[in-house]
């Protein structure tokens, strides 16, 4: 058995693309685990610029 965290960035009124993401993911691997409910916070540098983000795991 293997453990993959996919790491999506948290977009409001976008909860469709998360559906479509797990409906996908559970497709192909016959099952899938998310938590939707309490977005993690996320820093990304690229270059000289950071960001702060919400994420949610799938």
């Amino acid at each position: 058995m293997k453990l993959v965290q996919i790491l999506l960035p948290r977009n409001s009124g976008r909860r469709q693309e998360y559906d479509y993401v797990k409906e996908d993911l559970s497709r192909r691997f016959d099952g899938v685990t998310a938590y939707l409910r309490s977005p993690a916070e996320g820093f990304g540098r690229q270059g000289a610029e950071a960001a702060n983000d919400e994420i949610v795991i799938f």
